[in-house]
């Protein structure tokens, strides 16, 4: 029982590892573009906030909107019009 456990355990290690790096990963790139900001196009720390804040928004706000055209259809219909609407 226990090499079963044993064998069937042994890809999570693999698998919680490279989560990890795909983490860190994202986090070096985000460092980069960080730099890049603050140097060669002078961006303050107020300036690199918004623009942080503008471009996590709609990640946001994603699980209301899912949830608002789950439970309000309009016309019968759940997602053609808010996409419509989103279009305007």
């Amino acid at each position: 029982l226990t090499e079963v456990l044993r064998s069937s355990m042994a890809p999570l290690p693999i698998l919680l590892g490279s989560v990890y790096f795909a983490q860190g990963f994202r986090s070096l790139a985000d460092q980069r573009v960080t730099l890049l900001l603050k140097s060669t196009f002078g961006f303050s720390a107020e300036d690199r906030q918004l623009l942080s804040l503008y471009t996590h928004w709609p990640w946001s706000v994603k699980p209301l909107l899912a949830f608002t055209t789950d439970n309000l259809p309009i016309r019968g219909q759940r997602r053609r019009p808010y996409l419509m609407l989103m279009g305007l």
